[in-house]
């Protein structure tokens, strides 16, 4: 039968692959496919040969030298590594070597309880960036054991001449990280980036931007002939939105009806007395769809005029679907939002003289606009589906939609009448 040897040396920073027909040894193990399923089979302490499912056979799984088949089976030994010769783990490693052989599969592991990886795969792109741009060549050939505080903090400081707090803030974590797993592993005892940081100051980021009522208009205005632009605006200015959140919508969360005809909302026991959407999913830049990023996200926003007006035009042009993606491609696959920023948005805006801040200028402007109409911190706080103070109150208190927020709905769906009282161009 065809197999692969598969020796895991987690102090090595390559995997070694080899075809061996003597005695195994700890540390070593054999991949073999059976009954449809790649098993790894590995001897212990006592030399007793023991086997442990790796996974069922699939597209993505098909061979026991495939990539994925190999790294599960890496992982899995390390971890029988771990506990059965700890002596091992505490040698010599790099910390190259610890992020490439352990701290990578780590994040793209997905947990079949869960149904997602530790780490989003936005998340874990942005950290391959971090640590090929700042982190490869600092850590070079700097052993786990030997990296000191004192050497993160002179690290941290010296890039505080040339990059801003918060990129700062990104390649401390990823840091902290690295060796919070590594101490998690056994590798180490003792995090050292956990008491580092700058020693002075550090360049305050650049404040962000927020588009008023009258610039959303503006911007739905010039935007007139490209309805399902104009929608994702309205999304963003009027609901607050995230990008990945827009791009996740599909025609089945919306509801005409109140909480108790909605299905939804009467499995998620909300409640709700007008018509409204449930932000049930996202997808990353990356094409991902993924949960949420909170529980508290999941709330029902109420459908707003200045949304339902553009929703109805752009359901119109699709000949009124009541399935599938809200924004499509010809595929049938969801649309990249920033396709069209770059396409139609951007050089619309261009053309009418207006300035462009991004998406989430409009979640911000969403907020700011609530809260100036109503007064009311929490119903900026509950359009944008943030934690309240504490667990209990997300738990009780975001089930039942807050009176703050319906009412500040209806303030900003006036504002826009009179504001199209005297500027009529959205309908042109």
């Amino acid at each position: 039968m065809h197999r692969t040897e598969i020796l895991t040396n987690t102090m090595q920073a390559k995997h070694k692959r080899k075809y061996k027909k003597n005695r195994r040894s700890a540390g070593e193990g054999t991949v073999r496919i059976r009954s449809g399923a790649f098993h790894l089979q590995y001897r212990d302490n006592d030399g007793v040969l023991r086997s442990t499912k790796l996974c069922s056979k699939d597209d993505v799984h098909f061979s026991v030298t495939c990539e994925a088949v190999r790294r599960i089976a890496d992982q899995r030994l390390a971890a029988i590594l771990l506990v059965t010769h700890p002596e091992k783990v505490q040698s010599d490693c790099r910390v190259s070597e610890f992020w490439s052989d352990i701290y990578l599969p780590w994040a793209a592991e997905i947990n079949p309880k869960v149904g997602e990886p530790n780490l989003r795969p936005s998340t874990l792109e942005g950290y391959k960036q971090i640590w090929a741009q700042h982190l490869k060549n600092h850590f070079s050939d700097v052993r786990l054991r030997d990296y000191k505080t004192a050497s993160a903090t002179a690290f941290l400081t010296h890039l505080a001449r040339s990059q801003g707090r918060n990129t700062i803030a990104h390649i401390r974590s990823l840091m902290s990280g690295i060796f919070t797993r590594a101490v998690k592993r056994g590798y180490i005892e003792i995090n050292p980036v956990s008491n580092a940081g700058v020693d002075g100051k550090t360049a305050r980021p650049k404040k962000t931007g927020h588009y008023s009522l009258k610039e959303s208009l503006s911007i739905l205005a010039a935007l007139a002939d490209y309805a399902e632009c104009q929608l994702v605006m309205a999304l963003s200015f009027f609901w607050g939105l995230r990008p990945s959140e827009i791009r996740g919508l599909k025609w089945e969360d919306f509801c005409e009806e109140p909480s108790d005809k909605c299905a939804v909302c009467i499995s998620g026991d909300w409640e709700i007395d007008v018509a409204h959407v449930h932000v049930r999913r996202a997808i990353d830049k990356l094409g991902n769809i993924t949960g949420l990023k909170t529980d508290e996200s999941e709330q029902p926003l109420p459908l707003m005029i200045p949304v339902a007006m553009p929703l109805h035009i752009w359901k119109e042009q699709c000949d009124s679907p009541s399935s599938g993606w809200l924004f499509q491609t010809k595929n049938g696959t969801p649309a990249n939002l920033r396709d069209w920023v770059r396409t139609k948005i951007r050089p619309a805006l261009r053309a009418n003289g207006l300035n462009w801040k991004g998406l989430y200028a409009g979640r911000r402007g969403a907020a700011t606009m609530l809260l100036q109409l109503t007064g009311n911190a929490l119903a900026s706080q509950q359009l944008l589906r943030h934690k309240p103070g504490s667990g209990v109150t997300a738990r009780h208190y975001l089930k039942a939609l807050p009176d703050a927020l319906l009412a500040g709905t209806k303030l900003v769906e006036e504002a826009v009448q009179k504001a199209l009282a005297t500027d009529n161009r959205i309908g042109d």
